[in-house]
């Protein structure tokens, strides 16, 4: 397949949606090209500013945070599906400030409605719940902790 075809191709992957490095390889590979051909495009997608695996990151973590998921299950996702790397991960999360903790709380919250954590059989289920919608073990616990606290108040 010839360099011009597959960057027409690529273009319109990439006029419909962002996608990563890996994952637009994947794609032209599938079409047909090589290894090497793939890189290449992929290259000159990136030097022109229509390929960027941060702004991909960017995007799939607002997208994770907007569905309500923890920031765990995003970059599990980013660094296995799309190969991109934790270092990076860390950059764009930062840069984005999402409040990973208040969104912990608002999806306990919502699923839970009033709930009372000194029920430790209630306590696990909310965990495991928060757990599997990608929250940490230290977010969870800072949830609770603040949910404890305002359960408390008058």
């Amino acid at each position: 397949m010839k360099i011009a075809e597959l960057k027409t191709m690529a273009v319109r992957y990439l006029h419909r949606r962002e996608h990563s490095a890996a994952e637009l390889a994947v794609k032209l590979q599938q079409k047909g090209a090589d290894a090497t051909s793939a890189q290449e495009v992929i290259l000159y997608c990136q030097e022109q500013g229509w390929q960027s695996d941060k702004r991909f990151t960017s995007m799939w973590l607002r997208n994770a945070y907007a569905k309500g998921h923890g920031l765990y299950k995003a970059q599990q996702q980013l660094q296995t599906l799309h190969q991109i790397e934790a270092h990076l991960i860390d950059q764009v999360a930062a840069e984005l400030d999402l409040d990973w903790l208040a969104l912990a709380q608002q999806v306990m919250q919502k699923k839970f409605k009033q709930i009372s954590l000194s029920d430790p059989t209630l306590q696990r289920k909310v965990y495991q719940f928060l757990y599997q919608r990608g929250f940490n073990a230290e977010t969870i616990h800072q949830a609770f902790h603040i949910s404890d606290h305002m359960s408390c108040e008058p």
